[in-house]
Parts: C-alpha cells; sequence; structure tokens
C-alpha cells in the first residue's frame, strides 16, 4: 500500500505515505522552508530525513520509520529493519536576498513543472485521501478532481503553487 490512515489521541486522523511509494525523487524549490516542511508533512504524511537548522534544504521520504543519516545526504537507514531509504521528496528554500525572488513570485504564470504525481494503490486510499484533504487542508489549494478513464486524480498544490496530483489507476486494465 502507497498510503494508511490513523488516529491520534484526539481522534483527527492523520496521512501517511507507505515507504512502498514509487519516486526516484522530485525537488522543488520553495519560499518558506519550515511552512513548506509543515504542509508536506501534514498534508501528504512525508517525514524528514535529513533537515539541518542552518540548511536551506530538507530530505523527506515517504517512510514512517525512524531514520538516521549514514554517510551521506542521499541515503539514510531505517532504525528498525536496517534498510536504506532514500529521499522521495526534496525542498530548497530560495535565497531570500536574491533578485531572482520576483521571478519566483511569478512562478505560476511561467512554464516549468506543471505537477508532480503519487500514485494510490487503489480507489479506497484516493478516497480516504479526499477526506483527509476535506478536513485539513484549506480549500485554497484544491485544484479539482479528474476521471481520465483509465485513472482517477485529485489535484492540489503546495505554499509556492507547485502542482501536485494524486491518483490511482482504474480496474479497466
Amino acid at each position: 500500500m502507497c498510503m494508511s490512515m490513523r488516529t491520534n489521541e484526539n481522534n483527527n486522523s492523520s496521512f501517511i505515505i507507505n515507504p512502498s511509494l514509487k519516486i526516484d525523487h522530485v525537488h522543488l524549490r520553495v519560499s518558506n522552508l519550515k511552512e513548506s516542511l509543515a504542509f508536506y508533512q501534514s498534508i501528504l504524511g512525508f517525514r524528514i530525513l535529513k533537515d539541518k537548522s542552518t540548511s536551506s534544504t530538507a530530505f523527506l521520504a515517504a517512510s514512517s520509520s525512524s531514520s538516521v543519516a549514514i554517510g551521506n545526504i542521499n541515503t539514510t537507514l531505517s532504525l528498525e529493519n536496517k534498510e536504506k531509504v532514500s529521499p522521495s521528496l526534496v525542498l530548497t528554500e530560495i535565497d531570500k536576498n536574491n533578485d531572482d525572488n520576483t521571478r519566483f513570485k511569478n512562478i505560476k504564470k511561467e512554464a516549468g513543472l506543471f505537477h508532480f504525481a503519487i500514485l494510490l494503490p487503489e480507489r479506497k486510499f484516493l478516497a480516504a485521501f479526499l477526506r483527509h484533504i476535506q478536513e485539513n487542508l484549506d480549500q485554497t489549494f484544491y485544484e479539482g478532481m479528474a476521471d481520465h478513464a483509465v485513472s482517477e486524480s485529485i489535484y492540489i498544490h503546495d505554499l509556492d503553487y507547485n502542482g501536485i496530483e494524486v491518483y490511482r489507476y482504474s480496474n479497466c486494465f
């Protein structure tokens, strides 16, 4: 499975990405690393693999296990089962003193990355994700849904308008 739902002591559901997620990695530029980390952890269930308070870059993975660094920034070792976990998502905060900031603020209007996609294994997981974002995500981040005949998709964006598609293949194959 690629995701699961769990309930905390306050009966609030949270979304967790399963370690079987299949992406090499996505590297995004963000305007505020702290706020973006909160978004990707609370809405999509990513976990921080490596983050230094002095760094402008954070490495996240679809892993709910505790991890420790083992020598380089691209691989960590799970404490529970000693398997290597590579980051699925890298967030780099833009230099706020750079003149390029004006261009970055207008990024939604420019050509570039349309979105990245996260595949879920079954329709029930897509339904659980929809319920999760309805309860936990401000509507301004919601872009829409689509039934493409071969897949069903939910489209959202992050704080910097990086598009995210969460989808599942239909059983028409």
